[in-house]
C-alpha cells in the first residue's frame, strides 16, 4: 500500500475527485486507533512467547469494515510500512504464507534505493521459501524427494510443530490428491529400513523445520532493524481484510501462520472480521462442541 496523500486527502476533507467521501467520520476513530498502534509497540511485552500484536477490528457484514481499514492503512503509511491483504480474494490459492510474504514485499517497495533492507527483505525471501517448502506447499505429492520414512504420514504433522494446522491440512489435502500413488512410494522408501534410522529421519526434518522457522523469524526481525530511522519506520502494519468471509480452514491456517510464523517485535497485525460469524466457522471446521471464540483469543491482544 503506497499513498502520498494527506489525512485531509484520504479522509474526505481535501477529497480528491471520485473519492468516496468519509460520511461516518472514521477519521477520528482512526486517528485514536494508530495512537494507540503507535503507543502500544513501544511498550514490553508482557508474555515471553508473545511478540506482534495483532487488533481485530470487529463489525458485522456491511457495517463499513473495508472502507476503514483501506483508509486506516494509507493513512497509516504516512508514517509506517503498510502491507493490505485482502483474505477473501487469496484463499482459492491456499497459501497464506505466500500471500503475506508478496503483501509484505510490495509493502517495502518504497525502499528499493536502500540496499541494507533490500539486502535483508531477499535474505527473508529466502527463508520463508525453505518454510514453505519443507512445511508443504505441495507436500505429500508423488516425486517429493525428501520424503523418507514408512511413517510419513504421521510424522507430517510433527516436523514442524509450531506450524501443526498448516501441516496437517497439506499433508491431507497432498494425500487427497495423489492418493494410492504416493502410498505405493511410502511403501517402497521404507522396504528394508531400521526402526532406528526411521526414528533418526524423522528427528532430522523436525530439527531442520524447526531451524527453518527461527531462521525466517530471524531475517524478518532484521527488516524491522533495518527500518529505524527510516521516514517509513517501525512498526510494520500488516492489515488483513475479509478474514470472516474465507473458508474456515483457510482462516485457520492464515491465523496459525499469522501466530507461529510472524510473531516478531515491530509487527503489528489489524484484523478484519465479524467475530461471532468467524467463531461459528471455527466450531464447524473443529465440531460443534468446539469453542470457537476462545479459539480466537488465542490470536487477538486486543478488539475494537
Amino acid at each position: 500500500m503506497q499513498t502520498n496523500m494527506t489525512p485531509d486527502q484520504i479522509w474526505g476533507e481535501d477529497l480528491p475527485s471520485g473519492r468516496q467521501a468519509d460520511l461516518f467520520n472514521r477519521r477520528r476513530e482512526a486517528e485514536h486507533l494508530i495512537a494507540y498502534i503507535e503507543s502500544v509497540v513501544g511498550r514490553p511485552s508482557l508474555r515471553d512467547d508473545k511478540k506482534a500484536y495483532t487488533i481485530a477490528v470487529d463489525a458485522r457484514y456491511g457495517e463499513g469494515k473495508s472502507f476503514f481499514l483501506r483508509r486506516l492503512g494509507e493513512h497509516l503509511n504516512i508514517n509506517h510500512p503498510v502491507a493490505f491483504v485482502d483474505a477473501w480474494a487469496d484463499d482459492l490459492s491456499d497459501e497464506p504464507l505466500t500471500a503475506l510474504a508478496a503483501t509484505l514485499k510490495a509493502a517495502l517497495e518504497p525502499f528499493q534505493n536502500k540496499p541494507e533492507i533490500q539486502t535483508r527483505l531477499a535474505a527473508f525471501m529466502s527463508k520463508t521459501g525453505k518454510v514453505a517448502k519443507i512445511a508443504g506447499i505441495g507436500f505429500a505429492k508423488r516425486g517429493a524427494g525428501w520424503l523418507v520414512g514408512g511413517a510419513v504420514v504421521n510424522a507430517a504433522a510433527d516436523i514442524i510443530a509450531e506450524v501443526p494446522v498448516v501441516l496437517k491440512e497439506t499433508v491431507e489435502d497432498g494425500l487427497k490428491d495423489t492418493g494410492q500413488g504416493i502410498a505405493s512410494d511410502v511403501v517402497e522408501a521404507t522396504k528394508g529400513m531400521n526402526p532406528r534410522a526411521l526414528m533418526e529421519s524423522r528427528i532430522a526434518a523436525f530439527e531442520e523445520g524447526k531451524n527453518a522457522v527461527k531462521e525466517m523469524k530471524r531475517s524478518l526481525s532484521g527488516i524491522v532493524d533495518a527500518l529505524a530511522g527510516q521516514e517509513r519506520h517501525p512498526p510494520i502494519i500488516i492489515i488483513i481484510d475479509e478474514l470472516d468471509r474465507c473458508r474456515p480452514t483457510y482462516a485457520v491456517k492464515l491465523l496459525e501462520e499469522i501466530k507461529h510464523l510472524f510473531d516478531v517485535p515491530g509487527l503489528v497485525f489489524v484484523l478484519a472480521l465479524h467475530a461471532d460469524q468467524l467463531a461459528h466457522s471455527v466450531s464447524g471446521a473443529y465440531g460443534a462442541g468446539f469453542d470457537g471464540r476462545a479459539y480466537l483469543r488465542r490470536f487477538i491482544d486486543r478488539e475494537y
